[in-house]
């Protein structure tokens, strides 16, 4: 009934904070991106924000997922595209719990801001001769940028989501030359452009 379904989800949500809490009160003097992080901090870079979420610590959330140590330390842990798959899902259960609530309204500024920092620190890895988890090169890069434009596309932010898959093409091409993927990612970044009515640009592609 009602109140044992309350019950289990007040448990759920108190277990997840503690968890959270804990975690903070015996690691406050780590960075996120230490260069050997422990069994305990790689779980944490993968899963905390999914705890937090549950949680509902929202605004801890919200600062989390564009905390550049976090989100380099996400990278060199679980790899540049499952990290930016991870942070993307993470973004957008965020986006997903604020619909209705009074933070609403700076939902899409909370997910650019978080896609903003993610670029930044790609970008800084491409730049990067070598790293914990090897080199970025501007092919996965590009794949990555191509996660975010999708995400943004998909709540239906198209200016936005037409620079990152224009960002996203930019690097894509420097390395496959004319393919099957650079095609499909053309296609893409042409109908965002017409969601944008940028037309023009649309039939250059």
């Amino acid at each position: 009934d009602n109140s044992m379904r309350h019950l289990v989800v007040n448990g759920s949500k108190c277990w997840n904070e503690a968890y959270v809490q804990s975690y903070f009160a015996q690691k406050a003097s780590y960075l996120w991106d230490y260069l050997q992080p422990d069994r305990s901090r790689k779980y944490a870079l993968e899963m905390i924000p999914f705890h937090m979420l549950q949680a509902k610590m929202f605004e801890d959330t919200e600062v989390l997922i564009r905390n550049e140590s976090f989100i380099r330390g996400r990278l060199w842990s679980i790899g540049w595209t499952e990290g930016t798959r991870a942070h993307v899902k993470d973004a957008e259960a965020l986006w997903d719990e604020l619909q209705g609530s009074p933070q609403q309204q700076d939902c899409a500024s909370i997910l650019l801001k978080a896609y903003e920092m993610l670029e930044t620190v790609l970008m800084e890895e491409v730049a990067r001769e070598s790293g914990p988890n090897g080199y970025c090169t501007t092919l996965e890069a590009g794949r990555c940028l191509h996660e975010i434009s999708l995400s943004l596309a998909k709540i239906g932010h198209w200016h936005q989501a037409s620079r990152f898959c224009s960002s996203c093409v930019e690097l894509v091409s420097g390395n496959v030359g004319p393919s099957e993927l650079l095609a499909a990612l053309l296609y893409n970044s042409s109908v965002m452009n017409i969601e944008t009515n940028e037309y023009d640009l649309a039939r250059e592609k």
